[in-house]
């Protein structure tokens, strides 16, 4: 996997998935597809499923659903009441 650093994929990609390259650098893009390209049997296929897994499973992501919405309904942060301003 190639992407540039753009913001999101920093969050998620790193030498053990691909290659993060700078935005708005065309050679610096060719350059990380080459290297992916020349370089594929080093990425194992069960690692890169195994790390997908980890982190973005319906379980994993639906286990961090669940604590913000916890947190929120639970009233920890900041509460808006849209009707405090009535009498």
């Amino acid at each position: 996997m190639v992407a540039t650093d753009s913001g999101g994929p920093g969050d998620f990609i790193n030498d053990d998935v691909g290659k993060l390259v700078p935005c708005k650098d065309v050679n610096a893009l060719a350059d990380g597809i080459d290297y992916v390209l020349e370089h594929y049997e080093d990425y194992s296929s069960e690692k890169l499923a195994q790390y997908a897994r980890e982190r973005y499973s319906y379980e994993v992501v639906g286990k961090q659903l669940d604590k913000i919405y916890r947190t929120v309904y639970n009233g920890i942060g900041p509460r808006y009441d849209r009707y405090s301003d009535r009498k």
